[in-house]
């Protein structure tokens, strides 16, 4: 994303760029984190994430379903492991995030205002 001149929220993004819906999710702790703590969510969570692109694009216009639901979890079914990720490698995944949970990495998409005042001088 390039920077702006002026903060725009990410309410204010999704008016204009739907397919970062999902997003919203992520900034709402009971939308997601307070969601994705048992071991069986966050393994489907990271199934889902970690699925090659379709072989057949998207028609244009037409949105994931990740950004038609108010939580991301909602619009990921049960999936089998892809062929990209060995395991063992996703059970790492699975057992870090069951056990450190998602406040972290959720905190990227919480701080949009702190990231847009660090650079603005740059715009």
């Amino acid at each position: 994303m390039t920077l702006q001149k002026q903060h725009v929220t990410a309410e204010e993004m999704v008016k204009v760029l739907p397919n970062f819906k999902y997003q919203l999710s992520y900034i709402d702790p009971a939308k997601f984190e307070d969601r994705v703590r048992e071991r069986k969510d966050v393994e489907r969570l990271f199934r889902a994430f970690l699925q090659p692109k379709p072989s057949v694009p998207r028609p244009a216009g037409q949105l994931s379903p990740i950004n038609t639901v108010d939580c991301v979890l909602d619009a990921i079914k049960d999936v089998p492991k892809s062929d990209m990720i060995t395991e063992e490698d996703l059970q790492y995944y699975v057992d870090n995030y069951t056990q450190g949970g998602f406040h972290g990495p959720c905190n990227w998409y919480r701080t949009r205002r702190y990231s847009w005042n660090d650079e603005k001088e740059y715009v």
